[in-house]
């Protein structure tokens, strides 16, 4: 385990530039970014101790989107709305280690969905979609997507949907370094499901207040899980049959002009349908309220906000925890004939500095500090 000389250090860098075009009865989207993250670990008190290690992961991406609204098609005399989108995305990453060396790979993703408003059902509203994935190291995955809403009365809904979700392994998940204690699987494979979910929503006249009620059941195969293998140490495997089943409850209030609240709960029961293990937390509470107004001569828009979270009923022993999170936001207006806008953000993950271990001996991140400038042109 790290022994008390052992030092961490983690830098993320972020960049994205978005472009949008907002019509009428159309929005285009475009979305560039590049993510750094570079690891620092040094242990010098471990056994047989090489030196640090260095684990840089870099990623860009271009992501592109449609969305056509209001287009009609004459059924048997009737006008029936649909909202049609579509888009792709794609990715590369790159790996640079001390411990496993350079990894580089392509990845992308095609999709395409449309939102029905039956003219005969006004309650009704169907959506349908289908997303292509391909990974350069695992190939391409096919993943359909149907579901529907209908209103119940003028503030309750009833909403079921189901399709097939994919995820392929990450480079944490693949290469984590290896120290004895923890460790990545490079020969992990994609999971995949099998998801359903029903629930009720509730939006008062005012729009103030909402309540959802949700349950869900996701069946699972080669299910990416971290635990102890065999010797102890915490790696990732693939769980052939897991079944995942759930209740989310979900409050959300504004309670004036400048104060908002939302309360959430969430109940799991994942098990590992071969041995009968349980894989993830029982538990999990949410609380969160915000601030927001608006300062100065040109209104400018500030925000703040505290959201936290806590995690029990945890497998393998491990103890229960809570992080809090603080965030703040704040527009700026430029003295230019047209008004741009900047905001600025500074946020404080883990504002207490919490350190229950995520994996046997490994505790979350500390306290984390956040700054962002981001800007329309």
């Amino acid at each position: 385990h790290p022994t008390p000389n052992a030092e961490q250090e983690d830098r993320d860098f972020n960049v994205n530039l978005k472009w949008q075009k907002q019509e009428e009865d159309r929005d285009i989207n475009l979305m560039i970014w590049h993510d750094t993250n570079r690891r620092y670990y040094d242990n010098p008190g471990e056994w047989k101790h090489t030196g640090p290690s260095t684990h840089k992961t870099y990623t860009m991406g271009l992501s592109f989107d449609y969305t056509k609204y209001d287009l009609s098609f004459n059924d048997e005399g009737t006008e029936s709305g649909h909202i049609l989108t579509w888009g792709a995305e794609i990715k590369h990453n790159r790996l640079d280690s001390s411990e496993v060396g350079y990894r580089q790979d392509l990845n992308g993703a095609a999709f395409i969905q449309d939102s029905w408003q039956p003219a005969e059902l006004e309650n009704l509203k169907v959506t349908a979609g289908v997303r292509y994935d391909y990974n350069q190291i695992f190939g391409g995955q096919l993943n359909p997507r149907v579901g529907f809403t209908y209103r119940l009365q003028d503030e309750l809904s009833f909403h079921a949907s189901m399709g097939r979700a994919y995820r392929a392994p990450t480079y944490d998940d693949l290469y984590w370094p290896e120290d004895g204690y923890v460790g990545g699987n490079p020969a992990l494979l994609p999971e995949t499901a099998w998801a359903h979910e029903a629930g009720l929503r509730f939006i008062n006249d005012k729009g103030d207040t909402q309540a959802e009620l949700n349950v869900f059941q996701n069946n699972v195969s080669q299910l990416i899980n971290w635990a102890p293998d065999s010797e102890g140490v915490w790696r990732p495997s693939n769980i052939g049959s897991a079944q995942i089943n759930g209740v989310e409850v979900l409050l959300k209030k504004e309670f004036n002009q400048h104060f908002r609240g939302n309360l959430n709960y969430t109940y799991l029961d994942a098990k590992d349908l071969d041995t009968n293990n349980q894989l993830k937390p029982n538990h999990k509470w949410g609380l969160g309220l915000s601030y927001t107004d608006q300062i100065g001569d040109d209104q400018d828009n500030f925000t703040a906000g505290l959201n936290g979270y806590i995690v029990a009923g945890r497998p393998d022993g491990l103890e229960n925890y809570y992080i809090v999170d603080a965030n703040i936001t704040r527009d700026f207006t430029l003295g230019n004939e047209n008004d741009q806008k900047i905001k600025l953000s500074f946020s404080i993950k883990n504002l207490f500095d919490q350190r229950p271990e995520l994996v046997s001996g490994y505790p979350i991140q500390g306290r984390t500090f956040m700054l962002g400038i981001s800007t329309n042109f």
